[in-house]
Order: structure tokens, then sequence, then C-alpha cells
């Protein structure tokens, strides 16, 4: 990603007030600004990296699945799964 891009990414971010695109536009902009800064020979530091990276990517689906729900109209807290799909049996051993 070019530095002009996440400039116009920084700049996007300041104006947004979606928590899920502020979200995905930070986490673009820290991402790309920091991948480069660990050196390649630091693998316990790159894969501290990578799974924050990871961990924020999770928080970053779990508000786009919010925003579904809320947008087709689900107001239960159960388990949400694609429509026509239904969940039955022991769930726990997923994890």
């Amino acid at each position: 990603m070019s530095h002009g891009i996440i400039k116009e990414l920084e700049d996007i971010s300041s104006n947004e007030h979606r928590p899920l695109e502020r979200r995905l536009i930070d986490t673009a902009v820290w991402f790309h600004k920091n991948k480069d800064r660990i050196p390649r020979e630091a693998l316990d530091k790159r894969c501290d990296f990578l799974e924050m990276a990871l961990d924020i990517l999770l928080e970053l689906t779990a508000l786009n699945i919010q925003r579904l729900r809320e947008y087709e109209g689900h107001n239960s807290e159960n388990l949400w799964l694609p429509r026509g799909i239904v969940g039955t049996g022991d769930m726990t051993r997923f994890g």
C-alpha cells in the first residue's frame, strides 16, 4: 500500500463515525505502517504482531456480523447462523 493511500485512509478515518468502517480503516493503516518495522529474524515479535492483527480481524468480523444481524432484524442473543442452517447437538466441541 502506498503512503498516499495510507494518508487518504487516515483522513477518511478521522471523518468516519461508524465503528466498523473506522476500525477497518484504522487497522489497515496500523498494519501497513508497522508490518515492515519488525526484523524478519525476530520471529517471536512477528508472531505477536500477526496474532494481534488476527485478534483485530476477529473483532471486525464480529462487528460485521452484528451489523448484518441488526440489518436483518435479529434481536436475539442466540448463536448466529447463516439463513437456512439449523444448529443442533453439542456446540461446545467447536470452541
